[in-house]
């Protein structure tokens, strides 16, 4: 008995101590925002995107509050608008996604000051959307919000990624599920339409499941040894 209690005593401090680094490192958020998307790209590093390019919707499609297409759920619309496939303004490939507004068609776009929120089918460590924007916003004008920050598109012209695009991106350490795309601005230059909105799927947290597996068996092995003398 000698010989077994110092050893699950260590053992169980050392899985403790493990396991507290691992929820004191989950504390620690580390958030990087991006106005250009090469620079997005790089610090993925090869990660894979799921990008929703509105490619595949028949033109003119609505697209409700509620309403999943793809891998992302639309969860919220302002009030008396919801999303319409388009071809009419700027677009990356043949479509995009601009605003119906039945009350008054010909604001076909997300006005100054308005925004929607959209929910992803799995939690994700980056997301990033091109806003298509003319004449030119101010520096942050165009957002993307997530619970573990907000990106700003740059400003003025010479910020933009190409053409009349501009882009926020966020990458983080710590999982979300869900962003806001919207406007801050007040003058004209900050309506917008978006395409390619996209995020990265967290990886699988495998580390710490090994880690913990492994530690758990060293023990089981070392306790049947000291068990046996």
């Amino acid at each position: 008995m000698m010989h077994r209690k110092p050893f699950l005593t260590t053992f169980g401090l050392l899985v403790a101590f493990s396991l507290s680094c691992a929820v004191e490192a989950a504390h620690a958020i580390s958030t990087s925002t991006f106005t250009h998307s090469a620079d997005f790209l790089a610090a993925l590093g090869g990660a894979p995107l799921v990008t929703e390019t509105y490619e595949s919707l028949p033109l003119n499609s609505l697209i409700a509050a509620g309403s999943t297409v793809g891998q992302f759920t639309y969860s919220s619309f302002p009030a008396g608008v919801q999303g319409r496939v388009d071809n009419i303004y700027n677009h990356i490939g043949a479509q995009s996604l601009a605003a119906d507004r039945p009350s008054n068609p010909s604001v076909n776009f997300f006005l100054p000051g308005e925004n929607f929120s959209v929910t992803f089918a799995q939690p994700a460590n980056a997301v990033g959307v091109f806003f298509n924007a003319n004449p030119t916003p101010g520096s942050g004008d165009l957002f993307i919000a997530t619970p573990v920050g907000l990106a700003g598109t740059g400003g003025p012209a010479g910020n933009r990624d190409f053409s009349t695009f501009f882009f926020a991106g966020l990458i983080s350490d710590t999982p979300f599920s869900s962003a806001v795309i919207g406007s801050f601005g007040a003058g004209q230059g900050s309506s917008f339409n978006i395409d390619n909105l996209s995020f990265s799927p967290t990886p699988e947290p495998t580390t710490l499941l090994l880690l913990g597996t492994t530690m758990a068996g060293l023990g089981l092995a070392r306790w049947k040894r000291h068990n046996k003398m």
